[in-house]
């Protein structure tokens, strides 16, 4: 089972949380770790691809953002943390 890292609900596989993620958590275009609000959802990317070379909490939002499931360096991680239950 893997939990949302944001809110804790439990899923089966991966595409159930990140249709989760994406319906529940990534409506507007506030950072999820933060609370930073943005313009658009561009500026919001942006955010998390700078802070997630510092902040597991914000690799793991970029990671559920741009649904990856493996292949780049950090997708790999973020998954990890997500099945360690790294909550934000």
């Amino acid at each position: 089972m893997l939990s949302c890292p944001i809110c804790g609900k439990e899923f089966k596989s991966v595409a159930g949380l990140k249709t989760h993620a994406r319906r529940e958590h990534f409506a507007s275009n506030r950072c999820p770790v933060c609370g930073k609000e943005f313009k658009n959802d561009d500026s919001l990317m942006m955010h998390l691809k700078w802070k997630k070379k510092v902040c597991e909490k914000h690799l793991v939002v970029y990671y559920l953002i741009r649904r990856v499931r493996g292949g780049w360096p950090e997708g790999r991680r973020a998954f990890k943390l997500i099945k360690k239950g790294l909550r934000i």
